[in-house]
Parts: C-alpha cells; structure tokens; sequence
C-alpha cells in the first residue's frame, strides 16, 4: 500500500496516487464503477480537494460550480464562518448520530422548532399542520 506522502506533491503526481488507492479501496454509491474503474479515454475519475463559497476545487486546481445540492451539500456554500463555527460547536459532544432507533438533543430541538415555525395559514378546519419532522 502506497503510504501518504511527508512532502507537497505536485499535482498530477498526486492525483494519480490518490485514483489508485480510490480504486483499490473505495465503491462510490450510486456510481458505475465499471466505468470509474476503467474510463473512457479523458474521463479520469474527479478528486474534489477543496472547496469555498459555491466553488468546488479538484486536485488539478480546476474550479466547478458545486451544482449537486441535492446529494447532501450544504446548499449554502462551503466555509462560511457561521455554519463551520456551529459545526465545531457540534463536533464537541459528537459528530454523527442518526436517527434510525435513536434520537440527540439537536435533531429534538431542530425539530421542535421547524414544526412551530411552519405556516398555519390556510390550514381546513380540524387540520393542525406540520406536526413532526423526519
């Protein structure tokens, strides 16, 4: 196994290290990973490296625009102060918790609060609104 490099590699060398260990070790859900194991001659496989505001970077340094929000990224942007202040907050009690036969104080509380916030107007009689949130 290719051990990870002490040193600043340059880019290409990088990227073609990272796409072997990626493809002896990784399965990438809802991918075909017959063609991200063997692409297409100049589809090689895209390493996302960093990102800032809507802009994804890759480890060539090409920019795209992160249009993939509805695959689990914050639709807000990447690295803005507010969100990773209050994700560290988190990342002090835990990272990760789900909710499949468990619950945690902010999912609780999140929820408590998107159900009182939810519009009351125009509701029929009997009808009482959002009442639980998943």
């Amino acid at each position: 196994m290719s051990e990870i490099p002490r040193h600043i590699e340059e880019a290409d060398a990088r990227t073609q290290r990272l796409t072997a260990l990626d493809r002896a070790h990784l399965w990438h859900p809802f991918t075909q990973m017959q063609t991200w194991l063997e692409p297409l001659p100049g589809d090689e496989p895209l390493i996302i490296d960093h990102a800032r505001g809507s802009w994804l970077f890759d480890t060539r340094g090409r920019k795209y625009l992160d249009a993939i929000s509805s695959l689990w990224v914050n639709v807000h942007g990447h690295h803005r102060p507010e969100i990773d202040s209050a994700i560290r907050l988190q990342l002090e009690s835990v990272a990760h918790t789900t909710l499949l036969g468990l619950a945690s104080p902010p999912s609780i509380e999140l929820a408590a609060q998107l159900v009182a916030r939810a519009p009351k107007a125009g509701l029929a009689p009997g009808e009482t609104g959002l009442t639980k949130v998943f």
